[in-house]
């Protein structure tokens, strides 16, 4: 099997880092790309022309927040249809639960930070 390929989105460099070692600590055997906001999210998948087999996803972020990084996926059918998004994110609002959860290709609305159970949750369905 192929190494799984992740990709993290969020603004904060210090969550990028404890994201990447709790997944790599996880042994789940990924290749796993950051991106600083959606506008560099969306170039990557654009680059790349597939997506990663999960997204973490933060809802605030400069340049292109998560929302907006959302309806711009999902002017792209093909990624949209094949995205597995999780928002995980500090946001606390059931507004932007709700939102989240609106789009298709958002599997999960999970609170910062990621920890090894949810890791665990997300990957023995995958």
């Amino acid at each position: 099997m192929s190494a799984r390929k992740i990709l993290l989105v969020d603004d904060d460099a210090g969550v990028n880092y404890l994201n990447r070692f709790l997944l790599e600590s996880a042994g789940i055997g990924a290749e796993i790309q950051v991106a600083q906001n959606g506008q560099e999210a969306l170039d990557i998948l654009e680059k790349d022309g597939v997506c990663p087999d999960v997204i973490f996803l933060d809802v605030n972020m400069p340049v292109m927040d998560g929302f907006e990084f959302l309806q711009e996926l999902k002017q792209r059918t093909a990624l949209y249809n094949t995205a597995r998004i999780y928002v995980i994110t500090s946001s606390l609002r059931e507004t932007d639960r709700e939102t989240a959860l609106s789009f298709e290709c958002v599997k999960g609305y999970l609170e910062k930070p990621l920890s090894e159970e949810m890791i665990n949750k997300i990957f023995a369905v995958s």
